[in-house]
């Protein structure tokens, strides 16, 4: 005897969502579920065992591979031939702009410059003495022209006295974190002798390649979400700078995004693997793998007869069903925005005394009576009955906030 078992199975995912998610097409092909019914014991059928699907990022865009670049590097390097005579910096120690790191020994420079000054004052004085002359006509105009070249002349060596001192400090250039060092006191170093690296990984740079076909995409500006090796969180970084030449070898397109490192939890030259979202961000719900069964016309899911529900629980919030276009996704919210424009005058907006704020989400409310909140689709032999280019979306119409949706499975 054939007994139709009705069974419902309903799960509350939160999400972080953003303009437009997607959840992606349940197959296509369906659902199917075993479970021992009351009355079936021993006839083969099986417990169904439930597995929260779990919330990814997709977007309208591709994946890309790149490396964290810091945000600047530089080697110190001494600009002066002399002997180290203090070291200011310890190694993995953050420092200041400016902040002194470095001193060559200056003894000889700063003799030369005393000498100098005191040859100052007294070709000074003797300066003055010829002017004074001069005025009398006691002494021609091209002996004090030459007195006062070589006044001139020595100001001019002093000057370059005091930039060879100050080559021989070395300060930092900007804020930022010292390598390892390359000298200790006492060592002899010559110009372009390395000292040291400073690094600012305060803010990091993810520099990636795409293909030249994306080219005439808006790249700038863009997000680009990425993980790097042995981490799975996800992190989010801008693209700031397109490179304006395409490599003529590998037709390829080099991009810069810049990503604010507050924490210092990643370090400028680890390999990230991050998808480029150039049609807005969006997040789905995937599936587990050991829910679904390929087939040769497409995959199948545990559940043979019944239907497939999605409903949103916000007001402010849609799911709809359309064509996974970037172009109709444009359509409908340029539509949504000129049927709901956000700057009319909603009585909605005004102090809600519950809230203790005034409200203004009334584009979303309205938004979201045109969009809908929910889609129920029939699973038919274990085939979940979709048009071919059908696309469940989950509408975010009121910011980036934590959200719940629930799907319904009942079948047989």
């Amino acid at each position: 005897m054939n007994k139709y078992v009705k069974r419902s199975l309903q799960i509350g995912i939160p999400l972080a969502l953003a303009a437009w998610i997607i959840i992606p097409r349940i197959g296509g092909n369906g659902v199917q579920s075993q479970q021992n019914a009351p009355g079936n014991k021993g006839k083969g059928r099986l417990p169904v065992t439930g597995i929260i699907a779990k919330n990814s990022v997709v977007a309208a865009g591709f994946p890309v591979n790149g490396s964290l670049l810091a945000n600047e590097e530089v080697d110190l390097v001494a600009e002066i031939v002399g002997k180290v005579r203090k070291i200011y910096f310890q190694e993995g120690v953050a420092v200041k702009k400016g902040q002194l790191l470095l001193k060559v020994d200056d003894a000889d420079l700063q003799a030369q410059l005393t000498r100098a000054e005191f040859q100052k004052k007294l070709l000074a004085e003797k300066l003055e003495r010829q002017r004074i002359l001069l005025k009398r006509e006691s002494i021609s105009r091209e002996a004090f022209d030459q007195l006062q070249t070589d006044y001139n002349m020595l100001e001019a060596d002093i000057e370059l006295l005091k930039v060879k001192i100050s080559r021989t400090e070395i300060r930092a250039p900007f804020d930022g974190v010292m390598g390892f060092r390359y000298v200790s006191e006492g060592s002899y170093v010559q110009p372009s002798s390395q000292i040291a690296r400073i690094v600012d990984n305060s803010t990091l740079k993810y520099e990636f390649n795409i293909p030249e076909k994306y080219a005439d995409n808006n790249l700038k500006g863009q997000e680009v979400f990425f993980k790097v090796t042995g981490n799975d969180k996800l992190y989010s970084a801008k693209v700031y700078a397109v490179d304006p030449f395409i490599d003529v070898k590998t037709r390829m397109i080099l991009l810069r995004a810049r990503f604010r490192n507050t924490n210092g939890e990643l370090m400028p030259g680890m390999f990230a693997k991050g998808n480029l979202v150039v049609g807005g961000k969006s997040e789905f719900i995937a599936v587990p793998t050991e829910a679904v069964v390929p087939e040769m016309d497409g995959k199948r899911m545990w559940i043979e007869n019944g239907m497939v529900a999605v409903i949103t629980k916000h007001t402010t919030t849609g799911i709809m069903i359309n064509e996974a276009l970037p172009c109709v996704e444009k359509d409908i919210e340029m539509q949504l925005e000129r049927i709901v424009p956000k700057d009319f005058p909603y009585v909605h907006t005004h102090m809600l005394p519950t809230y203790g704020t005034c409200s203004g989400n009334a584009p979303g409310h309205l938004k979201s009576m045109l969009v809908g909140n929910h889609c129920i689709f029939p699973v038919i032999d274990g085939k979940m009955m979709t048009g071919g280019e059908q696309n469940i979306y989950f509408a975010e119409l009121d910011g980036l906030q934590i959200r719940h949706y629930f799907i319904e499975v009942m079948g047989e």
